[in-house]
């Protein structure tokens, strides 16, 4: 069987999508349809046995591409709306999210989601000090945008149950995170890095994945954005999710190779993953966050049956192995059907 050989050259090495990605594309099996090579920084100039390219990251000369091997195939990985990439020009797309498929489906271009997140060969430790440890890892902006409900919701059940918070980020380059809401919490702050999730985060016993992004309630902006008369029925009380279109389940596919049951805000992504509260709990409010905090930190039990639930819903959906294969055949659609043209 000829494989199709695939390119993938990135202009962003340091991201840590890249670095995800990577990685992912290197599980591939020797029976794979495909022969995928990874590059960044120097760009290979010979592309006359490359039958697909993928490019990662912003400035692209597509076109200059394209006149290297008129009959190649381009394609963009994780595009965004921020950079501004010049993905129209491609065959084809690929996504990491439900919201990035919305958002990038006007191109009418083929679209495959391939979720990107690190591989783990997670080791499970047990929580020595016995104290129950509610963590987080990821980037800081979401410990800020979270202030409103999760850290209020933390801070009232601190007053019902002793626990820990343990937060992962890039402490190095954007300091440290400090709230205003959170009260009476004793906080661990660890520096991100890829050995940390063995270190640190599997020694946790319920994790929390702040996805929205804050809205006023302010009733006079409200007012602004609704219609004449509540047309609509619009009330002060509806619900406003504000999310990017990145919005993915990286964070909580970390979680559950681990076994950790996990909380998360309602995107759409999280609701795909979770259900109705079957593979974790979805909330909104501060009273939500706190009612699911509360019920996994009061039953040991609960957490286990959920969170190795969530690990085998991950283990049978969105495993490597299983995400490469479709991803394989997608490919292959995408080069039969560029050739028939």
């Amino acid at each position: 069987m000829n494989k199709n050989i695939i390119w993938v050259f990135s202009t962003l090495p340091n991201s840590a999508s890249w670095e995800f990605y990577s990685h992912l594309f290197l599980k591939y099996s020797e029976n794979s349809k495909l022969n995928i090579r990874c590059f960044s920084r120097n760009f290979p100039q010979n592309l006359s046995n490359v039958d697909v390219l993928i490019l990662f990251g912003p400035s692209h000369d597509i076109a200059k591409l394209r006149a290297k091997k008129t009959n190649i195939i381009i394609g963009y990985l994780e595009p965004r709306a921020a950079q501004k990439n010049n993905y129209d020009e491609c065959d084809f797309i690929i996504v990491n999210s439900i919201e990035a498929h919305d958002f990038f489906s006007s191109s009418e271009i083929p679209i495959f989601i391939y979720p990107t997140y690190p591989i783990i060969n997670p080791i499970r430790k047990k929580n020595e000090n016995q104290t129950l440890i509610i963590g987080y890892h990821g980037n800081k902006i979401h410990l800020d945008a979270m202030d409103n409900t999760v850290s209020k919701a933390l801070s009232l059940l601190r007053k019902d149950i002793d626990f820990e918070f343990w937060v992962m980020y890039n402490i190095r380059n954007l300091g440290l995170w400090k709230s205003n809401y959170l009260h009476n919490v004793k906080v661990n702050h660890i520096q991100y890095d890829i050995a940390g999730y063995n270190k640190f985060i599997s020694r946790i016993d319920i994790g929390i994945i702040p996805q929205l992004i804050p809205v006023k309630k302010n009733k006079i902006l409200r007012w602004f954005i609704g219609s004449l008369e509540s047309k609509f029925n619009e009330r002060f009380d509806n619900f406003f999710h504000r999310f990017k279109e990145t919005t993915n389940n990286g964070r909580a596919f970390v979680f559950a190779q681990f076994g950790i049951p996990i909380i998360a805000d309602m995107t759409p992504s999280s609701c795909a993953l979770i259900g109705e509260n079957e593979y974790g709990f979805l909330a909104s409010s501060e009273i939500a966050w706190y009612t699911a905090l509360k019920i996994l930190a009061s039953n040991k039990d609960k957490r286990r049956i959920m969170g190795m639930k969530l690990k085998k819903r991950y283990e049978r959906k969105w495993n490597p192995k299983k995400i490469n294969k479709d991803f394989s055949d997608f490919i292959s659609q995408v080069v039969e059907d560029k050739r028939t043209i």
